[in-house]
C-alpha cells in the first residue's frame, strides 16, 4: 500500500496511527457541528457509536494492503535499481564486489524499536481488556448477588413494572445503574424505595431507556476501541463525548415520554446531589448520574429548541453506512489530517457581596440573567450570596425556592445556585425557564389550559365503519389564535383511521392556552375514539380501588379545590394517559394525577367483552375541618 510514509514496519505503524487520527478528527468535527446546530443527542450518540466500531476494524483494513484512490497522487514512487545509482568509477577498481551489496530500508536498530513498540501496544491492549472484563464481571456479581431483591408488589404496580426480574434493588448499588450486555437489568439503590413517586418514575424511565437502546453493547464496543488505541488521546475524548451523548439521549427519551423538562432537571440535580454525598465508586456499568456530566445534561434539558425525538430506523441505517464508508476511505485512501484548535473556555461568572433585603411573602424567586448574574428582587447577590440570602428569608418559615433561568444561562451556575439553596435548608427548589418568544409550552407550563370550542366529528367511510371500534392518540400544537398545527399520530390501534383523525383534528378550534395573561402556543395530546355501533351493549368501567390524594401542608392552606381529569382505562382496569381538563387551582394538578394513576377499575365491556374506555372524573380536595372547641374551653 502506498500511503503517508515508507513501507517499513515502523512506517506502517505510523501510517496506521495517522489514518485513525484523520478519522477521529473528522468524527470530532462532525459531532461538534451537530451539537452547535442543535442535533438530537440520540443521533450524535449513534455517530460516535459507529465511529467506535470503525476504529476497532480499521487496523485490519489497513494491514490487509487494501488501497483505493481518493486524492490524486502528487508523485509516483518508482523503485530504482542499484545500477542506476552506480557511481562513475567502477566499483571493481575500489576493490568492492557490487553483487555483495544489498539495499535495505531499515537498520537493525529500527527493527528492534518497532518490535518493542508493537509489544508495548499489544501488552497495553491486553491489560486494559482484562481490567475491563474483570471489572465488569465483579460489578455484575456484586450488584446482582444473593442480597439483591425485587421491587415490592405495590411499588411494581404503581411503576408498571411488568417483568419483576428485570428490576432489582441491591444494597451494593450506590446509584441507579443498568448492568449487563445481552440480558441487561436495572439495579436500584435501597434509597430508591423512599424517594417520591415522581423521582422514582424519572429514574426508572431513564434506566429503561438505556436497556431499550442497548447501550450496554455500545459501552462494550467503546471499551474495546479504547483498549486497542489506549495511547491515543482522541479515542478517550470520543469515549467521553459518547458517554455524555448517551446520557442526554436517555434524558430526551424520558422527556419524550411526557415528563416536564424543568421538573426532570430538578429531580436530576437532587439525585446527583444526594448520591454525591455518598461518594459512589466508579464502575463499568451505566450509572444515571455522573458529577462531570450533570452540568451539561441540565443545560441540554433547559434548551427549548432541542430535538428530543429518537432517530428513525432509516436514519440509524444511514448513519451506520456513512460511518463505514468514511472509515474505509480513511483506512484505504490517501488523506491528510489536520488538528483543530481547542475551544476557548467561557469566563467565570462574576460574584458580589450580599446586599440586605427584606423577606417577601410566597415563594422565593432567584433569577439568573443571560450573563449568569444571580439576582433577587432586582438586586444582584451573586452565587456566594444565595445561601445567606435564603437563610435570612427562612427566619419567618421555610418556603419554596424558584430558580428562574434566562435563555442561554450556564448550567453550572444553575447547579451551584440550587446547591447553595439546598445547603441553606430549602426543601423544594424548582427550575423555571424564561421561554423565548413563540416557544411551544407544555400543559404543565401554562396557567390557563387550552379549551376546545369547535370539535367536528371525523367522517367515516363504509369500509371504516366496519372496522370500529378504534382509537387514535394525536399530538398537536394549539397556536396563539387557537388553530391546530403540526398534528401527528402518537399511537393508533388501527392505522386505517390515522388519516381520518388527522383531517378532523385540523378543523378543531380552541381557546388558546395562556401564561401570564398572554396567549402562547401549547402542545396537547388527546385520544380520538371511534366507538362501535350504538346497538352494542356498553357497560362503563367501575372503580374497585381508590387512592386518596396526598395533601401537603402547603396544599391544605389553599383547599378546597377540584381537578377534573380525563384518562383511559384499559382492558386490565389500569389507568393510562391521565390529563387535566379543568382545575380550580393548578397547584393541586400533580397530586390529582399521581392519585388517579394508582386507581384500579373493573374494565368496561362491550357485548360482554372488556374494552378500552375513556373516562372523566373530578378529584375533590376538601377544605380542612376546623376542630371543635372542647367543653372545658366553652365553660
Amino acid at each position: 500500500m502506498v500511503g503517508f510514509v515508507d513501507s517499513s514496519p515502523f512506517g506502517a505503524i505510523l501510517e496506521l496511527i495517522a489514518r485513525v487520527s484523520v478519522l477521529l478528527l473528522i468524527a470530532h468535527a462532525v459531532l461538534f457541528v451537530m451539537r452547535r446546530r442543535g442535533s438530537g443527542a440520540a443521533i450524535r450518540e449513534q455517530v460516535a457509536r459507529w465511529i467506535s466500531v470503525v476504529i476497532c476494524v480499521l487496523p485490519f483494513v489497513v494491514l490487509s494492503d487494501c488501497s483505493i484512490g481518493v486524492l490524486p497522487r502528487l508523485w509516483s514512487p518508482d523503485p530504482m535499481s542499484w545500477a542506476e545509482l552506480e557511481p562513475v568509477l567502477p566499483l571493481a577498481l575500489l576493490g568492492v564486489d557490487p553483487t555483495s551489496m544489498t539495499h535495505s530500508s531499515e537498520s537493525s536498530g529500527s527493527r528492534d524499536l518497532t518490535a518493542w513498540l508493537v509489544a508495548a501496544w499489544i501488552l497495553g491492549t491486553i491489560v486494559i481488556l482484562a481490567h475491563s472484563a474483570i471489572g465488569h464481571f465483579l460489578a455484575t456479581r456484586r450488584l446482582l448477588g444473593s442480597d439483591a431483591t425485587g421491587l415490592p408488589a405495590a411499588l411494581r404496580d404503581r411503576l408498571r413494572v411488568a417483568d419483576w426480574r428485570s428490576v432489582r434493588v441491591s444494597p451494593a448499588a450506590s446509584q441507579p445503574v443498568a448492568v449487563g450486555v445481552l440480558l441487561p437489568r436495572i439495579v436500584l439503590p435501597p434509597a430508591f424505595l423512599d424517594w417520591p413517586l415522581t423521582r422514582q418514575r424519572a429514574v426508572l424511565e431513564h434506566e429503561r431507556a438505556h436497556v431499550e437502546r442497548r447501550d450496554g453493547v455500545a459501552v462494550l464496543v467503546g471499551q474495546v476501541a479504547r483498549a486497542i488505541w489506549w495511547f491515543h488521546p482522541l479515542v478517550w475524548t470520543l469515549g467521553r463525548t459518547q458517554a455524555l451523548a448517551r446520557e442526554q439521549a436517555c434524558d430526551d427519551q424520558v422527556l419524550d415520554g411526557g415528563f416536564c423538562a424543568t421538573d426532570y432537571a430538578a429531580e436530576l440535580v437532587d439525585v446527583a446531589r444526594e448520591l454525591r454525598s455518598h461518594s459512589p465508586r466508579r464502575s463499568t456499568v451505566l450509572a444515571m448520574t455522573t458529577t462531570s456530566q450533570i452540568e451539561a445534561r441540565v443545560h441540554a434539558l433547559l434548551r427549548s429548541d432541542a430535538v428530543r425525538s429518537a432517530p428513525r430506523a432509516w436514519l440509524r441505517v444511514s448513519i451506520a453506512c456513512l460511518a463505514l464508508v468514511v472509515g474505509f476511505v480513511c483506512a484505504a485512501g490517501e488523506v491528510i489530517a489536520q488538528d483543530d484548535p481547542p475551544p476557548i473556555p467561557p469566563p467565570p461568572p462574576p460574584t458580589e457581596e450580599l446586599e440586605q433585603q427584606d423577606p417577601d411573602a410566597g415563594p422565593i424567586t432567584i433569577a439568573i440573567t443571560e450573563r449568569d448574574r444571580v439576582v433577587y428582587d432586582g438586586r444582584e447577590v451573586g452565587i456566594d450570596g444565595v445561601k445567606p440570602l435564603v437563610t435570612k428569608l427562612f427566619r419567618g418559615g421555610v418556603r419554596p425556592v424558584i430558580v428562574q433561568c434566562a435563555s442561554g444561562t450556564s448550567a453550572g451556575v444553575v447547579v451551584r445556585v440550587i446547591d447553595e439553596a439546598k445547603t441553606a435548608g430549602a426543601r423544594k427548589v424548582s427550575i423555571a425557564t424564561v421561554r423565548p418568544e413563540g416557544a411551544v409550552l407544555t400543559l404543565a407550563e401554562v396557567t390557563v389550559k387550552p379549551r376546545p370550542l369547535y370539535r367536528p366529528a371525523p367522517r367515516l367511510t363504509e369500509s371504516l365503519r366496519k372496522r370500529v371500534p378504534a382509537r387514535v392518540s394525536l399530538t398537536f400544537i394549539v397556536d396563539e389564535k387557537g388553530r391546530v398545527t403540526d398534528p401527528k399520530v402518537h399511537e393508533s390501534s388501527d392505522a386505517k383511521f390515522d388519516a381520518v383523525a388527522l383531517e378532523a383534528i385540523r378543523k378543531w378550534r380552541f381557546e388558546p392556552g395562556k401564561r401570564d395573561g398572554r396567549a402562547v402556543p401549547t402542545r396537547l395530546r388527546i385520544p380520538m375514539n371511534f366507538p362501535a355501533a350504538a346497538s352494542a351493549q356498553l357497560v362503563d368501567a367501575r372503580v374497585i380501588h381508590q387512592v386518596v390524594p396526598k395533601m401537603t401542608a402547603e396544599l391544605r392552606k389553599h383547599a378546597p379545590a377540584t381537578v377534573r381529569l380525563a384518562f383511559v382505562v384499559d382492558t386490565k382496569g389500569e389507568v393510562h394517559s391521565p390529563q387535566v381538563i379543568e382545575s380550580t387551582d393548578a397547584r393541586f394538578d400533580r397530586a390529582a394525577l399521581d392519585a388517579i394513576e394508582q386507581w384500579r377499575f373493573e374494565p368496561g365491556t362491550r357485548n360482554g367483552k372488556p374494552v378500552t374506555m375513556e373516562m372523566r372524573l373530578p378529584i375533590v380536595f376538601p377544605a380542612p375541618k376546623t376542630p371543635k372547641p372542647s367543653r372545658d374551653k366553652l365553660r
